[in-house]
């Protein structure tokens, strides 16, 4: 993103929508929950994801790829009983997720 949302906004470089809650910058949209906390919109190129979806992308990326290396993938219970998020996750890692 380059500037930090709270900074570009303050230097006039990120674009308040009508919601008065939500940032445009750079061609991504942020929203502001009221406590302050900063999260992108879901849109072209960002994928939502869940707790368990985005561990289980952080241990591919850790295994680079190869689920048969990662004991936490084959013997951890969230990602045992929620298979569809673990391939969810390597769809999101191989760039074919839609």
């Amino acid at each position: 993103m380059g500037l930090r949302l709270p900074v570009a906004a303050a230097k006039g470089r990120a674009k308040l929508l009508p919601d008065n809650n939500t940032y445009e910058i750079n061609g991504r949209t942020y929203r502001v929950e009221d406590t302050g906390t900063v999260f992108p919109v879901p849109g072209p190129g960002l994928v939502a994801m869940d707790r368990i979806e985005y561990a289980a992308l952080k241990e591919i990326v850790r295994k680079k790829g190869d689920l048969s290396k990662s004991q936490q993938l084959q013997r951890d219970p969230k990602f045992v009983n929620n298979p569809d998020k673990v391939v969810k996750a390597k769809q999101v890692y191989d760039g074919t997720y839609k």
